[in-house]
């Protein structure tokens, strides 16, 4: 767990010092093909389905959440393959869970939803936020703003908190998604 950690910490801190680069290199007017770069955080919504699942499905003591088991080919962790503990007489074996049936692939019904909503939050941080034509912020403070609204959408969509959204303004009435 710990090094995949430090690999998703690489991943958001390349994408953090691109920024920075870019903000300071359009600032001196070298103009770069890639002005930001943008993390869906993926790791955080997995990691947070294996803990939830782990602890209130299949009962799991908390120091062996990330214990390994063995399949027919590779090895899975029980807490994201499985939906019940793994069969008394076939440890390879166990009640499929909503979110994997191999332990590598993501079923589309269950997470893809929140996948394509955390990029269109994304895409909308990078192209539909107008902070620069209002208020002629500097390249910094666009990079920053651009971070923050990054870090919301992640906030928002990786994870398995229900989510509201506002489906007219005006009436502020609000629909909550379970999913």
């Amino acid at each position: 767990v710990e090094k995949l950690e430090e690999v998703n910490d690489r991943i958001r801190g390349f994408a953090q010092r691109y920024n920075n680069a870019a903000a300071t290199s359009s600032s001196s007017s070298s103009s770069s093909s890639v002005e930001s770069v943008q993390v869906a955080d993926f790791a955080k919504l997995m990691q947070s389905y294996i803990e939830i699942n782990a602890r209130d499905v299949l009962h799991i003591p908390e120091e062996e959440i990330y214990t390994l088991r063995v399949t027919s080919r590779w090895e899975s962790l029980v807490a994201h393959l499985c939906a019940s503990l793994p069969f008394e007489h076939d440890p390879r074996g166990c009640l499929p869970g909503m979110v994997s049936l191999d332990g590598m692939h993501v079923c589309p019904e269950t997470l893809h939803g929140r996948m394509n909503a955390v990029i269109v939050c994304l895409l909308d941080c990078k192209f539909n936020r107008q902070y620069h034509r209002r208020h002629h912020p500097t390249s910094q403070q666009q990079q920053q703003r651009l971070l923050d609204c990054s870090d919301g959408c992640n906030s928002k969509y990786m994870n398995l908190r229900p989510l509201s959204f506002s489906y007219n303004e005006h009436l502020e009435e609000e629909i909550s998604l379970t999913s």
